[in-house]
């Protein structure tokens, strides 16, 4: 929706395909922004309320601008997929940003589509400008910004930033059940998207480097993770153990 102002007041769907918002859309009476099965995208203002629902996604950008700020006057809903373009060169950011909501409700998937230098402990990226915001994203892709580390969200209700710090957690088991012939071992405290293995032994006290792998996977994106394991009714006992790279 080009120029450089537009007093259209009637409710805007998109449901499938894109549309660029590069002027400035003024909502006058009853207009809203409904996006279902499409993109929102653009460079320009919306000041309609915006709803992003699930299988439809924002982008701030357009065609020949890439990153971009998107300007909100209202309210933001997010249950979608948020797609931010994220490059660091010389240890600054230069990002797509989403300013001036009222209120944001965070929800559905966040992507960041990260470019230029590897992202480092006490990184700190700023994508979202708001009065007041809630709710958190389900997902985030990337699941981690690098090897051993992991996404700090807490502040993204409160300021819109998040940060990158060093994976600190150990992964350990939680409950152990037995079920339909196999053991089933749950756990939480790991690296998300991380991959984990489960070593078994018949005995406690074989040396480390004997014990042998029974299951490879990841980490879920909340660090947590369930392995399920026949039992074999001729091994009289059988010990496990985590391990990770």
């Amino acid at each position: 929706m080009a120029g450089p102002f537009n007093a259209y007041t009637g409710p805007t769907v998109v449901s499938n395909g894109t549309l660029f918002v590069d002027g400035n859309y003024s909502d006058i009476t009853t207009g809203s922004f409904t996006v279902h099965g499409g993109t929102l995208g653009g460079t320009g203002a919306i000041t309609a309320p915006v709803v992003i629902n699930v299988g439809g996604a924002l982008a701030p950008g357009g065609l020949s601008v890439s990153v971009a700020t998107l300007t909100f006057g209202n309210t933001l809903s997010l249950a979608g997929t948020t797609r931010m373009d994220v490059n660091k060169t010389g240890g600054v950011f230069v990002n797509d940003f989403v300013f001036g909501v009222t209120t944001l409700q965070m929800g559905g998937t966040l992507q960041l589509n990260v470019t230029g230098e590897p992202l480092a402990v006490g990184d700190v990226i700023s994508l979202f400008n708001f009065n007041s915001a809630s709710g958190n994203f389900s997902a985030i892709t990337p699941a981690t910004p690098g090897p051993g580390l992991v996404w700090d969200t807490s502040n993204l209700a409160a300021n819109g930033t998040m940060a990158v710090t060093a994976f600190t957690s150990r992964p350990e088991f939680g409950t152990v059940l037995q079920s339909a012939g196999a053991i089933v071992m749950n756990g939480s405290n790991g690296l998300p998207g991380a991959t984990y293995y489960v070593l078994s032994s018949t005995n406690i006290a074989t040396p480390l480097n004997q014990w042998l792998p029974v299951l490879t996977n990841a980490f879920d994106a909340s660090g947590n993770f369930s392995a399920t394991n026949l039992i074999d009714p001729a091994t009289p006992q059988r010990f496990f153990l985590l391990q990770t790279p």
